[in-house]
């Protein structure tokens, strides 16, 4: 949140696909968006830090945004694309929908701390999230 620290998510590394459906962190992007963020994992067998989020569009009309932009993952000031092919996906949401998705960055070597920072519509102020990994 602006003018916050950043929200530290610990990473279950035993947890080989992401499977929680309860909200580590959840946040609204202006009147009728709702954002969650659920489990963070890192998959072993692809070298990838796999994140889902979940989003209720309640806004009044359908909603697309492409995560790539959104979701930005920085390590150490530089900054982890998405798998190839996901960079450019748009998601669509349509108005009174819940979509749940995963995002996969490739994080070879894995390192301790990442940053995930969210670019919403509303605010112009990224809402930070840490990601410490055991």
């Amino acid at each position: 949140m602006p003018g916050r620290d950043a929200l530290r998510l610990p990473l279950d590394p035993s947890a080989a696909q992401p499977v929680a459906r309860k909200a580590i962190h959840a946040w609204e992007d202006g009147p009728g968006l709702m954002l969650e963020l659920l489990q963070a994992t890192h998959d072993a067998a692809t070298g990838e830090l796999v994140l889902r989020v979940r989003v209720a569009n309640r806004c009044g009309s359908d909603l697309s945004f492409t995560p790539a932009a959104q979701f930005l993952l920085m390590e150490g000031g530089r900054q982890i694309t998405l798998r190839d092919g996901e960079d450019e996906e748009e998601w669509v949401i349509l108005n009174g929908a819940t979509r749940t998705r995963e995002l996969r960055y490739p994080v070879r070597p894995v390192p301790a701390r990442v940053e995930i920072l969210y670019r919403g519509f509303e605010s112009e102020t990224p809402i930070r999230m840490e990601v410490i990994l055991p």
